[in-house]
């Protein structure tokens, strides 16, 4: 099985399972995906609908030949598409007090612009909502679903791949390196990156497709963008 077949399997059955009418969907992303979650909506007996902020509509040719690919199938009725990028109308659409069930996040042109993208989101979605990230094992995306699940009450909720062997050195250094005193611990932790003291495998973070379900209530943590971009750089 490929992996872009792993992928839509994926999509198609947390679409089975939670059932959502509204989607915030950030980017088009790649067209198999798009295609796959339509698809899946359009086999729900309510009515669903994807709300698609992207700010290269008019301007990328994968954009237009994904929005083709809809329509020759009689799905692009689904979807409602704004054209601008998603730190300008996201803001507008939380004060709006709109909410969504679900939400799909693809890397933004700028990863300060991907971050704010994610600030909005969390906040219009409740809790126990999805959010599916795309593109998860690039460094921005990997960064942000650490941010996410190390300080912001998500938790791994699917992956589109499995565990795979850590190699046999790596693991003897984390054995040993489970057995360092807390105090210790703590003083490593404050000079040296996250991802080398708790590696992303013991995160639960395998593969390019994962969704992350929202634990806590609506009501977001009291942190502002910088801070959060901050923590995360």
């Amino acid at each position: 099985m490929t992996t872009a077949t792993v992928q839509t399997d994926l999509i198609k059955a947390i679409i089975k399972t939670q059932k959502p009418q509204s989607i915030m969907q950030v980017g088009l992303g790649e067209q198999p995906n798009m295609l796959a979650l339509c698809e899946a909506l359009n086999q729900q007996d309510d009515e669903a609908s994807i709300t698609v902020i992207e700010s290269n509509l008019d301007l990328d040719p994968a954009c237009s030949a994904t929005l083709a690919a809809l329509q020759e199938v009689d799905l692009d009725q689904l979807v409602e598409c704004l054209s601008t990028s998603a730190d300008q109308v996201l803001p507008d659409l939380y004060f709006q007090e709109l909410s969504y069930d679900m939400a799909v996040l693809n890397p933004c042109a700028t990863f300060e612009e991907t971050f704010v993208a994610f600030y909005y989101i969390d906040k219009m979605l409740p809790q126990n909502a999805l959010i599916l990230i795309n593109q998860a094992d690039t460094p921005i995306m990997r960064k942000l679903c650490r941010q996410m699940i190390t300080g912001m009450e998500y938790a791994v909720d699917r992956c589109a791949e499995t565990q795979s062997d850590m190699p046999k050195i790596e693991k003897i250094i984390r054995e040993q390196y489970s057995r360092v005193p807390a105090f210790i611990k703590n003083r490593i932790e404050d000079v040296i990156h996250p991802q080398i003291v708790i590696s992303d495998e013991e995160l639960g973070l395998f593969g390019p497709l994962i969704s992350l379900k929202k634990q806590r209530k609506s009501a977001s943590p009291a942190f502002e963008v910088d801070e959060m971009l901050e923590a995360i750089g």
